[in-house]
């Protein structure tokens, strides 16, 4: 009873043991070559492709929409932009099924036509049908818009444009 081997006095030694176990003899363990660091990950979204987002994060309402000419396929540009998207995530919609794989596939065609638009106002209707107010552009995604469509983007960083669909005057 109360001797000097009791359980928590037991309990307690054992503790401090196996804690600083790790701390003396694993200081340097994670200390070293990271070359394997380049094959393991990867860099889903581009620098000008985030400033991009930064700015429709900045410059537009709680209640705007936001459609990315790559279709967003992992839901970066939802994410940090904080807006709902026309269509994002694709293959997820058409995997599920049912409305939601029909209303996705009707989105997509409506968007791919985009790929031949000659002028802003096919651009700004686009955005009026479906209710989306910022269009975010990659230029290899739309290789044959013509530089006058090009002319009309609200901020520019490398080859990503951001569009404002707000309706303008002809």
């Amino acid at each position: 009873m109360g001797g000097f081997f009791d359980a928590p006095f037991c309990f307690g030694s054992i503790f401090i043991l196996i804690s600083c176990v790790p701390w003396k003899y694993g200081i340097n363990r994670q200390q070293g070559n990271l070359s394997w660091a380049n094959q393991v990950t990867f860099q889903p979204i581009s620098a000008d492709k985030f400033r991009a987002a930064q700015y429709i994060h900045n410059h537009s309402l709680p209640s705007d929409r936001v459609q990315s000419s790559d279709e967003d396929p992992l839901a970066l540009i939802v994410a940090l932009t904080e807006k709902q998207a026309l269509i994002s995530r694709a293959q997820l919609h058409q995997v599920m099924g049912g409305n939601q794989a029909k209303l996705a596939s009707n989105y997509l065609q409506a968007h791919r036509l985009l790929k031949n638009i000659s002028t802003y106002y096919e651009l700004i209707d686009f955005g009026l049908k479906h209710n989306v107010r910022w269009y975010l552009l990659n230029l290899n995604d739309m290789p044959s818009w013509s530089e006058n469509i090009r002319n009309y983007a609200k901020f520019r960083s490398g080859d990503i444009l951001v569009f404002n669909l707000k309706r303008t005057k002809k």
